[in-house]
């Protein structure tokens, strides 16, 4: 191997390097980004229970029903957990994970159930293509195929169980 030669493989490498470096602080940065914006919202969902509340509490003590103010106080809740929902999603994907529907705990993406509560979390389309896609980012393939068969084994125990 010539000296040109292991210089070329030496700066392929630091160019590779230096693109996982860019990479990774990019999803660095948007995972930030993300996360203030989550406690931004949060503190929104806050104030405006806090509103809500206080529109309640002078409504009964007065004797005055403010249905109007209660009902839009609601939606901006609604809408404000609607937004929270979407950022949750977004940084679960980042972080390569899966929100149970169920409780809200964040499993792997290749998981089929809940950690905390045993939720299917997928649909089998769904699990068959995170396998697929573990495999392919050079995840363990037997381990895909360990999960589907104990997916597997689960639907037989359950059906057998309910006869």
């Amino acid at each position: 191997m010539s000296n040109n030669d292991i210089l070329d493989n030496i700066i392929s490498k630091v160019k590779n390097a230096a693109d996982v470096a860019c990479k990774k602080t990019d999803e660095v940065m948007e995972k930030s980004k993300l996360m203030w914006t989550r406690n931004q919202i949060t503190g929104d969902i806050k104030k405006t229970y806090e509103k809500l509340g206080n529109v309640i509490y002078r409504s009964i003590k007065t004797d005055n029903e403010n249905v109007e103010l209660v009902e839009e106080y609601i939606k901006q809740i609604d809408g404000l957990l609607a937004q929270l929902t979407q950022i949750n999603e977004k940084i679960a994907e980042l972080k390569n994970q899966i929100i149970c529907k169920n409780c809200g705990m964040l499993n792997p993406v290749e998981s089929v159930y809940c950690s905390k509560c045993g939720y299917k979390l997928t649909d089998d389309a769904e699990a068959e293509a995170a396998q697929a896609e573990t495999a392919q980012d050079g995840g363990d393939a037997g381990a895909g195929q360990e999960a589907a068969q104990a997916d597997a084994s689960a639907k037989d125990e359950a059906s057998s169980s309910e006869e």
